[in-house]
């Protein structure tokens, strides 16, 4: 097993002498797109959904589409074999590429894309979560995406740690549900599973689009609605999405006991990691 390696521009390179520009434009501004995915075997799970969308995002930022992009599944499959794993998470970033910290970039300046593979660590069994107002804008065009700048989810998490909680949900204007600082948000009343709609600021989540595909087909419809933190607060049952854990049971809400087992939450696990 190789002590490290990363792809970056379209080569395999040592992690420890892998540099980003002073310049660049991802470190300055956040201009930059990633997407966080799951790598079983060399191959990343869901691969054309999460490439949809971060060229979504790369159209969002003005970024042309690097042709690169078109050899990550088989840097992966590189990575994954230079470093032995089998199960891991697999980060790819580009950036606007050099230019500076003015608000237009240079037209001539190429992106940067960078993938790296880390083993997957194991998915927590349950997870606390808090309130928090803000910061989703109710379905700003940038919200579809995985944009850099992560400020105003750190700083939720933050607050939702100092509350007791493990993780944030955050809201949007009028205080309704948005989703979780890292995750989708889903929750069950009355054996009916409801998800934050993408007009109230939820993200566009990979694994959350395959499970509602995966439930329609396995007969259980998934409601969008915009909800406030009564509804959660309220729910029998509830849990997140991302493409790292999967489905991932919310043991309380804002303090309120959830049930952990429940025969839903169970049955949409197995449906994502079918």
């Amino acid at each position: 097993m190789s002590s490290g390696a990363a792809w970056i521009d379209g080569a395999i390179a040592d992690p420890a002498c892998a540099v980003v520009g002073i310049d660049d434009r991802g470190f300055l501004l956040g201009h930059a797109a990633f997407e966080t995915m799951r790598c079983i075997e060399g191959r990343i799970r869901r691969w054309e959904g999460h490439l949809t969308r971060l060229e979504g995002g790369l159209a969002y930022l003005g970024v042309d589409r690097p042709g690169l992009l078109d050899m990550i599944p088989a840097a992966a499959a590189e990575l994954s074999g230079r470093l032995g794993l089998t199960d891991a998470v697999a980060r790819l970033t580009v950036t606007a590429g050099e230019g500076g910290g003015g608000l237009a970039p240079k037209a001539d300046a190429p992106a940067h894309i960078v993938l790296t593979l880390k083993p997957r660590p194991a998915p927590p069994a349950a997870v606390s979560v808090r309130t928090v107002d803000g910061p989703r804008r109710s379905g700003s065009p940038g919200e579809r995406f995985k944009l850099a700048g992560y400020a105003d989810l750190i700083a939720a998490r933050r607050e939702a740690a100092a509350a007791g909680a493990d993780r944030a949900v955050v809201t949007g204007p009028g205080g309704v549900l948005a989703c979780a600082d890292c995750a989708n948000l889903f929750w069950i009343s009355d054996g009916q599973v409801f998800t934050p709609a993408l007009e109230a600021g939820a993200l566009a989540g990979v694994t959350r689009s395959a499970l509602a595909r995966s439930a329609a087909a396995d007969g259980m419809e998934i409601i969008e609605e915009c909800a406030g933190p009564e509804a959660l607060e309220k729910a029998e049952a509830a849990f997140t999405t991302n493409a790292v854990e999967g489905v991932v049971a919310i043991s309380a809400v804002n303090g309120v006991a959830k049930a952990v087992e429940h025969p839903v939450i169970d049955r949409l696990r197995m449906l994502e990691q079918a």
